[in-house]
């Protein structure tokens, strides 16, 4: 497992490379749907300065990315919708930048090796650059193999429920 680990890099995707494209779109479509996102979507992320997208590769190429932004008015606005559903006391600071993390996905021959964690962090990384104190990540638990909890609490991350 550590070989792996070792092997794998976890850069910021660019548009200028985009061979990542094609497959992260692909990677994104197998977890989440094929309406989640488009490889246009995905070029604009990428080349915006307030998001980012953290690709996983190595030598079988593109196994994981993590997506994440500076949350715009508009998923400020969704988030405060689920916090208030949630009936959560959670409140966005006045005037602070918050942080959204969009999306973990690793292919799941290599789940388990560390490899979502090390996105993560380069993405909370570039998140505290941005001057986000917090950020909000919205998961699920499925029962599929694609659940995120564990990795979310090891990165800092406490979960929302319903009261």
């Amino acid at each position: 497992m550590v070989d792996v680990e070792r092997r794998m890099q976890i850069e910021r995707a660019t548009v200028d490379r985009p061979w990542w494209v094609v497959p992260g779109n692909d990677l994104l479509r197998a977890a989440c749907g094929s309406g989640y996102i488009s490889e246009k979507e995905l070029r604009s992320i990428a080349v915006d300065d307030s998001s980012a997208i953290f690709i996983a590769h190595g030598s079988t190429g593109l196994v994981g990315l993590c997506i994440v932004a500076v949350a715009q008015e508009t998923v400020q606005a969704q988030l405060t919708r689920t916090l208030s559903a949630l009936e959560s006391s959670e409140t966005f600071p006045a005037a602070e930048p918050v942080g959204w993390l969009q999306a973990v996905v690793v292919d799941p021959a290599v789940r388990g090796q560390g490899i979502g964690d090390r996105s993560v962090k380069a993405g909370l990384k570039f998140l505290r650059q941005k001057h986000c104190r917090i950020t909000y990540a919205v998961s699920w638990v499925s029962g599929t193999g694609q659940e995120s909890g564990g990795m979310l609490t090891r990165n800092g991350f406490a979960s929302l429920e319903w009261s």
